[in-house]
């Protein structure tokens, strides 16, 4: 009898300490897991803090530009008229000249993008519990390859048209126009008829109006998504 009281009592204790082992692992991973969330949940909050701070740089900046492209827009659209329409014929070569004032290239949008390559190349992005900020992490990056190309092609089509004022007019002259500066003067004459009813010149000035009003439509559709990510990332941190 007093060896089974023993056996018994052993039997208890030995139970016992399996149990608090057990409980104290327990405890131990539930510790680890709210130590792992916390970490994770401050990461989110310094990536999203980096990120607002990103957009919202992005925003003044698109902002800026797309007025520089929306008087680019208009300007070409009124040189375009101009060369074309019914008293075209009356254009002196020095009003030719100084219309080419605002034809230079349009100054690219360098955007912020910094906080967004890194959550995508670490795959950091997952650590936002939000599904919604996620995906307009992602839509963001899209509007970004987007203006991107357009901005690009909008360069690359400022080279043709340099091209063809090489071509057919006096550079000279149009450089003491554009940038305002005394380049000296040349011997040589604007070709009217390159330039005044001419189709290759007209169907270049539709070809510029066509891509700085891609590269303007694609910076107010950046600035929706960059909106709408704003909202998201102000009721997180909020």
């Amino acid at each position: 009898m007093l060896n089974s009281n023993k056996t018994k009592t052993y039997s208890l204790y030995a139970v016992g300490e399996i149990l608090l082992v057990v409980i104290g692992i327990l405890i131990a991973l539930q510790i680890n897991n709210w130590n792992e969330d916390r970490i994770k949940e401050f990461r989110a909050r310094g990536y999203a803090e980096a990120l607002l701070a990103e957009v919202e740089e992005n925003l003044s900046l698109i902002d800026e530009r797309r007025t520089d492209y929306l008087r680019e827009i208009d300007w070409t659209r009124r040189f375009m008229d101009q060369v074309n329409n019914s008293k075209s014929h009356l254009l002196t070569n020095d009003s030719l000249v100084l219309m080419t004032r605002y034809m230079g290239p349009v100054p690219l949008i360098t955007l912020s993008k910094s906080t967004y390559d890194d959550l995508i190349s670490s795959g950091s992005l997952e650590m936002f519990d939000d599904a919604t900020i996620r995906e307009k992490v992602m839509a963001m990056g899209r509007r970004f390859e987007v203006i991107d190309n357009s901005m690009e092609r909008s360069d690359r089509f400022w080279e043709y048209l340099s091209a063809y004022y090489v071509k057919h007019a006096d550079l000279t002259s149009v450089m003491n126009r554009m940038i305002d500066r005394d380049y000296g003067h040349s011997y040589f004459e604007l070709d009217r008829t390159a330039f005044v009813r001419n189709r290759e010149f007209t169907n270049m000035l539709a070809m510029r109006l066509f891509r700085l009003d891609r590269a303007e439509r694609a910076g107010g559709r950046l600035v929706v998504t960059l909106e709408e990510l704003k909202a998201e990332l102000q009721r997180m941190l909020d």
